[in-house]
């Protein structure tokens, strides 16, 4: 019988442990753009967006986004995040062609959460090294 019971009684205390507090979904539009006087070719072009946190010696990714083939700057996003999300919190934008980086933000940009207005993050031509 306390055969049976064992992996019931197991599974009660992880789920006792387990964080209470739910998801709490919440969202972050802006729009990444450049200052180059320059046309990209949409179906080779894709921009990826991320939300970090740069507390600990590596950033964490808490949130990305992938847009394929933008139609045009600026370039629409959306992430999707926890609304309980707190940190020393940035965001980092790379704009790739023919799956070459063309573009990135230098740094990534501070941002404070919940943000009211959409957030425009400039990213800028990586020079080859």
């Amino acid at each position: 019988m306390m055969r049976r019971l064992l992996p019931l009684i197991l599974c009660a205390g992880l789920t006792a442990c387990a964080s209470t507090a739910p998801y709490q979904a919440a969202q972050l539009k802006g729009e990444v753009y450049y200052l180059e006087r320059i046309a990209l070719p949409p179906a080779k072009t894709r921009v990826e967006v991320r939300l970090l946190d740069v507390n600990g010696p590596a950033p964490a990714v808490l949130a990305e986004t992938l847009i394929e083939q933008p139609a045009g700057v600026p370039i629409p996003f959306t992430l999707r995040y926890d609304a309980r999300t707190s940190g020393n919190l940035r965001l980092d934008a790379k704009l790739w062609v023919d799956n070459q980086l063309m573009m990135a933000t230098p740094e990534p940009q501070p941002l404070a959460l919940p943000a009211t207005e959409p957030v425009r993050v400039r990213v800028s031509t990586v020079r080859g090294g």
